[in-house]
């Protein structure tokens, strides 16, 4: 990926948080939310925002919804906040990497410990 992009993506990430955070006031969306990734196509159509949701799995499904449902709104917010000509298609997905990476830590955590040469 180019430097370009990796600004855009950037720029859109920092903005797409503060909006979801100050500018969303919709129920569904949980509080307990982070947007962890920002990936726009090379075109500038399209951009994948991926979301960590710290709740239960049918929370996480309606903050989803609700974000898509939101996508619109975000967009014409964006294009008031930032100096950028055309904003892509907003598409929320769920980023469940941070549990992933929970969960695997928990695993290595209840291993069994290692003998010492003392078989302690």
């Amino acid at each position: 990926m180019n430097y370009r992009m990796d600004r855009i993506n950037s720029l859109l990430l920092r903005e797409i948080g503060k909006i979801i955070i100050d500018d969303i006031k919709d129920p569904r969306i949980s509080s307990f939310i982070s947007v962890h990734e920002v990936r726009t196509s090379k075109d500038l159509s399209l951009s994948k925002v991926y979301i960590s949701v710290l709740e239960d799995s049918n929370n996480k499904n309606k903050t989803i919804k609700a974000l898509n449902s939101a996508s619109g709104y975000i967009k014409n917010l964006l294009l008031k906040n930032l100096a950028i000509k055309n904003i892509p298609k907003l598409v929320f997905y769920l980023d469940d990497s941070t549990e992933d990476k929970s969960r695997i830590l928990n695993i290595i955590d209840n291993l069994p410990k290692p003998l010492d040469e003392n078989g302690i």
